[in-house]
């Protein structure tokens, strides 16, 4: 009879140690997903504000340009449009490049943010060792 309680014991000791287990689990897969949402977001908003600040010096470099082609070309008018052809020919080179510059990027960050392991793959360990072994 001894032995019988101190198994059901044992049983719901070790129950109560699967449920504390599970409910620590979930809170530290929260914790990574707080992790790698802030990382993303954060990348998200650096990346908003410096396109900002950079559109803003673009556009008063583009003021000088037109302010220092306008004596050589016949005029502001002139000086704008070649300013205007210039900003259509990029932005053409942009779209037709835009899975390689900028889809292909934004979907490796988030990739990487969301997708990777922090822990140590034994794949990466294994590369090393060949590494090391052929520079011996």
């Amino acid at each position: 009879m001894f032995s019988f309680k101190r198994n059901i014991n044992a049983l719901r000791a070790l129950a109560d140690d699967a449920k504390e287990y599970t409910r620590l689990q979930g809170e530290a897969l929260r914790l990574d997903l707080l992790t790698r949402f802030t990382i993303a977001l954060s990348g998200i908003l650096v990346g908003a504000i410096l396109l900002v600040v950079f559109a803003i010096a673009l556009v008063f470099l583009s003021e000088c340009v037109v302010f220092a082609l306008a004596p050589h070309v016949g005029g502001m008018v002139w000086a704008c449009a070649i300013v205007a052809v210039f900003y259509c020919i990029v932005a053409l080179v942009v779209y037709l490049r835009r899975k390689k510059w900028i889809t292909d990027p934004i979907a490796n960050f988030l990739g990487h943010t969301f997708l990777d392991d922090d822990e140590d793959d034994p794949a990466d360990e294994s590369g090393t060792a060949v590494v090391e072994a052929a520079d011996l």
